[in-house]
């Protein structure tokens, strides 16, 4: 053939993702940003807030749901936005 055989062309492929995944340059981060540190505030604020168990007891799960909620008929124009734009079997259009 004219080009490489593909077998080979896609182990050369692999080969240069895999040679340039920790290659920051090549990803397009410049090298400040590689330099840069996390300052105290930053990395305090980085850490996700505790969730106090009062909160959570505060409100049960699931949430109770209304009868009045649990009688209500859907109109024709909320079942049709309900539907799916896509078949999600084939990923077609329907």
């Amino acid at each position: 053939g004219l080009g490489l055989d593909p077998e080979r062309s896609n182990l050369t492929s692999r080969t240069k993702f895999f040679d340039n995944v920790l290659n920051y340059s090549y990803s397009g981060v410049k090298k400040p940003a590689l330099k840069a540190t996390c300052s105290d505030r930053i990395c305090k604020l980085s850490v996700p807030k505790l969730i106090s168990a009062e909160y959570l007891d505060a409100k049960p799960l699931p949430a109770p749901v209304p009868q009045s909620a649990l009688r209500v008929k859907s109109t024709s124009r909320i079942q049709e936005l309900a539907r799916p734009k896509y078949d999600i079997a084939t990923f077609g259009m329907k």
